[in-house]
């Protein structure tokens, strides 16, 4: 019998190519936005992995063959497509069954797909993105492709079309950088209108150049004629790699203080998309080394230290063993008296909210066992609800089970608890969760997240007047400043 199934199509950071994985399902049989299934090849063990905003559904139609349709990128509209086409499918099994000939009139209509209609609906896809980037770039590329092939129907579509415009390009004179980038947006276009990948010929190469590379006079007559404002962005770019449009819409925000990491992040309000859609994060001290970062992942921007306080600079943080007290005294006062703990990376950070809650808890008087200590390893906030998720798996197989936790930071508490909700657990009644970050979904949740905050916009603002004091004033001594944290009570912790 055909079979319908729903996929998420999807791209990974710094991979063009589109990836295709089985949609997610939750307990309550509804899909779950943002999130694929992926399967062991060797063991069929099966997973579950957050893709970010960078996805669309389509159905897998399993008829005398494989094709996939289209079906728009809201879980519920396409999850009522499937039902459709699978219902369809009964339908004419019934029929069959009965001896009666099934005629689908919409059959040979959806072979025949034009060409310019797909492609329409790509720019559109991608302006609803917001990708305006893609989006233009995706117009002209229609425009020539289809001047040029004189294609109508998708399923006309050769190899031979695709090396015709590349040779085209060249002949008009395009760079070889022009002609590699309009053919990643191309094939970008034709994998989305349904064309087996498998034609497209290797990538068009070309030779890449270095980007101009400044001298220390010439960038010491830059940072002179400087303003404020200006030396900051110009460190950002420097000691980051940031392109133009990354510097220009940088916010203090977007440096995560206690992982030591600048994420490049959109803008919607702004509407800036980031180059690689859907990659709302990255370590600098992994994507691009020697960009700033010393030997500890730290970073040090004109000579203020945003993290780790083991090195001798300038320094701008917040009180980390403090955050650890506020989290354990607040659920002790909730009437907690078995309260585990997260843990997050070994640094300085993760190490003194460590200490921080375990001093709590002896001070209080209370049972402490290394068994309600978890690790989530290091828990970027790209993967930290995946880790919270399976350091909550652990957390519910604790005899007894713990009635009270804290949780390094905000991502894995969301992991943790979406992961204790769908185990039937009631939250706080039967257990009780505090957060650290305060990110700007911690109040939005089905249980709003009790969370420690680390008071980061101050920081920014600390930081961008110590980097203006000390380009004005050319201090040799250190300054230290160490700010407050602040608890924000939730639901998530609420039990008395």
């Amino acid at each position: 019998m055909p079979k319908a199934t729903l996929m998420v199509r999807f791209k990974r950071p710094a991979d063009p190519n589109w990836i295709r994985k089985p949609a997610v399902y939750g307990s309550t049989g509804r899909v779950r936005s943002g999130f694929a299934e992926f399967t062991d090849p060797e063991t069929r063990e099966k997973w579950v992995e957050d893709i970010g905003e960078n996805y669309t559904f389509d159905v897998r139609v399993e008829d005398h063959g494989t094709t996939y349709e289209p079906v728009g990128k809201n879980a519920v509209d396409a999850e009522a497509k499937r039902v459709k086409i699978a219902a369809k499918f009964k339908s004419k099994a019934a029929s069959e069954a009965l001896g009666l000939v099934v005629i689908d009139p919409t059959k040979e209509k959806k072979k025949r797909l034009r060409l310019e209609d797909t492609f329409d609906d790509y720019i559109e896809y991608e302006e609803k993105r917001g990708v305006n980037e893609a989006r233009e770039q995706a117009i002209l590329v229609k425009a020539e492709f289809l001047r040029l092939v004189a294609i109508i129907h998708v399923d006309e579509v050769t190899r031979d079309a695709i090396l015709t415009y590349d040779a085209t390009l060249r002949e008009n004179g395009r760079s070889g950088r022009t002609i590699a980038n309009k053919r990643q947006r191309l094939q970008s276009m034709l994998r989305f209108a349904g064309v087996d990948p498998s034609i497209f010929p290797p990538k068009p190469k070309y030779e890449k150049k270095l980007p101009t590379i400044y001298t220390p006079t010439q960038l010491a007559g830059l940072f002179k004629a400087a303003t404020p404002y200006e030396t900051i962005a110009a460190h950002l770019a420097l000691k980051l790699g940031l392109r133009d449009q990354e510097v220009q819409f940088a916010e203090f925000t977007d440096i995560s203080w206690h992982e030591s990491v600048y994420r490049v992040r959109s803008k919607p309000q702004y509407k800036f998309t980031v180059k690689v859609p859907g990659v709302e994060s990255a370590s600098m001290a992994q994507s691009r080394p020697g960009s700033g970062w010393s030997q500890n992942n730290d970073l040090t921007l004109d000579g203020v230290h945003l993290e780790g306080q083991n090195v001798r600079s300038n320094f701008v943080g917040v009180n980390d063993y403090r955050v650890g007290e506020l989290a354990t005294e607040h659920l002790i006062t909730q009437g907690c008296r078995r309260i585990a703990h997260i843990l997050g990376p070994a640094n300085s950070v993760g190490n003194d909210r460590a200490e921080g809650y375990r001093d709590t808890l002896k001070r209080r008087g209370m049972a402490f066992t290394n068994d309600y200590m978890i690790s989530a390893g290091d828990s970027s906030e790209s993967a930290g609800e995946i880790r919270g998720r399976y350091a909550m798996e652990v957390i519910l197989k604790l005899k007894p089970r713990p009635d009270g936790l804290f949780c390094f930071n905000d991502t894995i508490a969301v992991g943790a608890m979406f992961k204790a909700l769908e185990a039937g657990a009631s939250i706080p009644n039967d257990l009780a969760i505090v957060g650290c970050g305060n990110f700007h979904y911690s109040g939005k949740l089905l249980v709003p997240l009790t969370s420690v905050d680390q008071r980061a916009i101050e920081i920014g603002k600390r930081t961008a007047r110590m980097m203006v004091h000390l380009h004005d004033k050319q201090s040799s001594r250190n300054r230290k400043v160490i700010l407050e944290p602040q608890l924000i009570v939730r639901a998530s912790s609420q039990l008395k």
